[in-house]
């Protein structure tokens, strides 16, 4: 593999002008609005989807359909794929806005949750023996920065649930402010020296702040750690055993890779990250990283607020109440509305991309159409009446 040290914006920019492309979600051959919808089980293509139709897998076909006519019709707005497995089975598998089955998405934050599974299986491989280590000590080059002059108590699991204790604010700020933590660390020289020179504001492993800079360290300490980028690792160890081909994942002009958000998949690759976590590290029957650690990975750790999420590694743990039964899930979430939700005990996952920009209102979208409609179809016929 040859790394681009480039910046994604011809991506973006790619991305843009074809998801542009279709003012409406679906169109046919002379350009007309589709908005009617007939079900059709996915293709295999021979990339280690068995595939299925609803049916067989006891969904119920209607309501999914309901869904799929949902976003047709622009009810449901901005949502650039579906896809579901069912028992191992890829069963429903849709595109809008002009995209396709091949075509790259940025996935944005999910690619922290990615990252978290490639310093899993550096922890397997005792490359990070241990992820109660001190950050400071993977970054001796780096003195002169306030986390490694004052030794701060921050080990790598702290990183891993967003629980450094260290002042950064990527929330109360849009994104279009270069005063909100993760833009000013983007636009810095040395992204590792901007998240190192943070101050420490409390006690670390007391309470959940969302910073992507925790997870641009993640991934140099597996680079210090590996002796590979994280892209690099990520392509022996993950992606070539999924046979996953086809892949963006933006760095730093210094090669630091953007851990915290600059991954693109496809969608269908996306789901076989997923599966592999929803069966505990298996895909196909290989073993990709530790049960361990997925279980450690996918349970809540810290709160991501009070009330809120529980927040594992770099995994979001979520809840729904669905006909009066409640469902336990995990999730990788992205900003505009990426997902991938896994519901282990329904042996279920759900794959959405969403439009990547100006699209915050929908963020929690796919959410909501995971809780009226997937989980509703996968229940049994009479649970929702």
């Amino acid at each position: 593999m040859i790394r681009l040290i480039s910046p994604p914006c011809a991506l973006v920019l790619l991305q843009i002008v074809t998801a542009c492309a279709a003012q409406h979600p679906r169109v046919d051959a002379a350009g007309r609005p589709v908005t009617s919808y007939v079900y059709v089980v996915p293709d295999d293509v021979g990339d280690g989807w068995r595939t299925a139709s609803l049916s067989d897998t006891g969904i119920d076909q209607e309501i999914i359909e309901r869904l799929v006519v949902g976003i047709l019709s622009r009810e449901f707005e901005n949502i650039h794929s579906v896809l579901l497995v069912k028992d191992g089975d890829l069963v429903l598998e849709e595109y809008f806005y002009g995209y396709q089955r091949e075509q790259l998405h940025e996935l944005h934050s999910v690619s922290k949750s990615v990252t978290s599974v490639l310093v899993g299986i550096a922890v397997d491989k005792g490359m990070i023996p241990d992820i109660e280590r001190p950050v400071y000590a993977y970054f001796p080059d780096y003195k002169g920065t306030a986390w490694i002059d004052g030794e701060y108590d921050v080990n790598i699991k702290h990183l891993l649930t967003m629980s450094a204790a260290v002042s950064w604010d990527e929330r109360s700020r849009s994104l279009d402010d270069s005063r909100n933590s993760i833009i000013a660390m983007l636009q810095s020289d040395d992204w590792i020296r901007y998240v190192l020179e943070r101050k420490r504001a409390e006690t670390p492993g007391q309470s959940y702040n969302y910073s992507g800079g925790l997870t641009v360290l993640l991934g140099e300490i597996l680079h210090r750690a590996s002796g590979l980028y994280a892209d690099e690792f990520a392509e022996k160890h993950l992606f070539g055993p999924l046979d996953i081909s086809r892949y963006h994942w933006g760095q730093h002009r210094d090669g630091t890779v953007n851990t915290q958000g600059g991954l693109s998949l496809t969608p269908r690759d996306l789901a076989k990250i997923g599966y592999m976590m929803l069966k505990g590290g298996l895909w196909n029957g290989r073993r990709i990283v530790s049960e361990k650690w997925v279980a450690d990975s996918t349970r809540a750790h810290i709160a991501t607020e009070p009330g809120g999420w529980g927040y594992g590694y770099q995994w979001f743990r979520i809840e729904a109440d669905v006909c009066g039964r409640i469902i336990e899930a995990f999730a990788a979430i992205g900003r505009g509305g990426q997902y991938i939700v896994a519901a282990p005990a329904q042996d279920q996952l759900a794959v959405f991309t969403s439009q990547p920009y100006s699209n915050s209102q929908r963020l929690l979208l796919p959410l909501t159409l995971l809780k009226d409609f997937v989980l509703p179809a996968m229940m049994p016929s009479d649970a929702c009446r």
